[in-house]
């Protein structure tokens, strides 16, 4: 069966209220940015040709014309490696000039039917529906009825685009700078020109700022300092994966499940807890220590290895028994305060392109007591984490060599890491740096877009600081939350020594360089 499409002009002032009753219908939308080119044919009778690029999917249509072409409205898919070629062909078919513009997107998606609101695009504030049968747009039919439909679009489009018009290709015979800078803004890879993930990553930005923007102008809420909890009743509706490597962490993994345990969800919401230890060749197994494990209102699954293969390969094996909608990973010391994971799930609802991470505090097993953590932790107020503040020393280790004493504070330097895109340094930190795995969430199809950890990496270090940089280059926010930051339970260094640790990470950091600018 295929699909019906509509489209409604929307008055700008209406916007919150719409989406207001959208979310009351459906839930929480994904929101983001989405670029439109438009490409002319010197013949009008040629349909102009609408890219469209977005986190989600890259994909064209054609739109107006008399030719056979025109008959296509579908949106054909590409896959990024063949965009830039797609683009290049135009010109030979009579596709001279372009115009091109972003939108902030919500949308909903639904079995019956998808709707998304446009903002500030090349032709205005619309809604678009897609649906199967007419009683998904009958029950619209409140929100729908006193909004003018758009009968054709390719009207809008000549209209609203003529006036800024360019060539595609320049007179050096060269594309167009801006499209060249969409398309490094969406990941998509320019023929012919050697690059590499380090190049690729200096040319992200992470300025989420329209996402703090549009959660603030509809909601009042602040992305990174407010508990979303407080605004929303949302439920959790999809299962939520935890990944959990354990090695020889018989001291702190039954309080790190106990911590899970005493989130603030209702059992039916604990139901769709997925929790996957991996146990790495402890020499006291989990499944020795746990001695109930059926206790546990979530699914606990244990993975267990003959000996110890790391923490890239135990979080991979991990990944290939995860279910969820969003995954999580944490350390075998980490303990959640009781909202992490409905924090972590709201925002992930709400945006389809982002790693989000909390801070640390450490601290002595002996300043948390189990009766604390089985009726549940407040968040940490007093993180000490390294990514918040630091003294650094002249040759103090770190991807980049750091050549004077100094102190720095990572989220006021970079406004929460909004200016830490590009390729900045700081001290001896990059935003890659701030991806530190024991504990952040992404969801999962994006974990699958990468694939895995990589397991070149030994022993301690920069195996998350590689998997950031990953998730940057397929155009990932790196969003902090502070409202729910994690304590971490203090042991002596699980490499032997802090010889030893110091050496694993000298050897990684030689890993991470070759990986980082090695040709792509």
């Amino acid at each position: 069966m295929s699909k019906t499409l509509k489209r409604y002009k929307i008055n700008k002032k209406n916007i919150k209220s719409t989406t207001m009753d959208l979310i009351s219908l459906f839930g929480i939308p994904e929101i983001y940015t989405d670029y439109a080119v438009y490409f002319k044919n010197i013949n009008d009778d040629f349909p102009q040709v609408y890219l469209n690029l977005n986190p989600i999917s890259n994909g064209f249509r054609f739109i107006g014309g008399k030719s056979m072409l025109s008959k296509n409205n579908k949106k054909l898919k590409l896959n990024s490696k063949d965009v830039f070629s797609f683009i290049k062909s135009l010109p030979e078919i009579g596709y001279n000039t372009f115009t091109a513009g972003e939108s902030f997107v919500s949308k909903w998606l639904n079995k019956e039917g998808n709707i998304t609101i446009y903002e500030n695009s090349l032709i205005g504030d619309f809604i678009t529906v897609s649906f199967f049968e007419n009683s998904f747009i009958e029950k619209l039919a409140p929100i729908l009825d006193c909004l003018e439909e758009i009968v054709s679009i390719s009207t809008l489009v000549n209209s609203e685009v003529v006036a800024t018009e360019k060539n595609i290709i320049t007179t050096s015979g060269s594309l167009s700078s801006e499209l060249i800078n969409i398309l490094h803004l969406n990941s998509i890879p320019i023929k012919n020109k050697v690059t590499s993930i380090h190049s690729i990553y200096s040319s992200k930005s992470n300025d989420y700022s329209e996402i703090e923007k549009y959660l603030e102008n509809k909601f009042s809420l602040d992305l990174v300092q407010n508990q979303f909890t407080n605004n929303f009743n949302f439920k959790i509706e999809d299962v939520v994966s935890v990944i959990i490597p354990s090695f020889n962490s018989e001291n702190t993994i039954t309080k790190v499940l106990d911590s899970i345990e005493s989130q603030n969800l209702s059992l039916d919401e604990k139901k769709l807890i997925e929790v996957v230890v991996v146990d790495d060749g402890s020499k006291l197994s989990v499944l020795e220590k746990l001695k109930n494990i059926d206790k546990y209102s979530f699914s606990l699954k244990i993975s267990t290895s003959g000996h110890n293969q790391g923490l890239a390969k135990s979080r991979n094996i991990g990944m290939g028994i995860i279910t969820g909608f969003i995954t999580i990973f944490i350390d075998s010391d980490i303990l959640l305060p009781k909202n992490y994971i409905k924090e972590h799930y709201l925002r992930h609802k709400f945006i389809p392109n982002a790693l989000i991470m909390s801070f640390k505090e450490n601290i002595n097993e002996s300043n948390i007591s189990d009766k604390d953590i089985n009726e549940g932790l407040m968040p940490s107020k007093h993180p000490n984490d390294s990514r918040l503040f630091k003294k650094l020393g002249v040759g103090s280790s770190g991807i980049y060599a750091n050549t004077q004493d100094q102190e720095i504070n990572i989220l006021e330097e970079t406004n929460y890491f909004k200016n830490f895109g590009y390729g900045r340094v700081i001290g001896n930190y990059d935003l890659s740096t701030m991806v530190i795995g024991h504990n952040l969430s992404i969801r999962t199809y994006l974990l699958r877009k990468i694939g895995r950890f990589n397991t070149d990496f030994k022993g301690w270090g920069l195996e998350d600081s590689f998997f950031g940089a990953e998730c940057i280059v397929n155009n990932m926010w790196i969003i902090p939350v502070l409202v729910s930051n994690v304590y971490h339970l203090n042991h002596p260094p699980r490499s032997g020594s802090e010889e030893q640790k110091k050496a694993e990470f000298e050897y990684n950091l030689n890993i991470y360089k070759g990986l980082i600018n090695k040709e792509i």
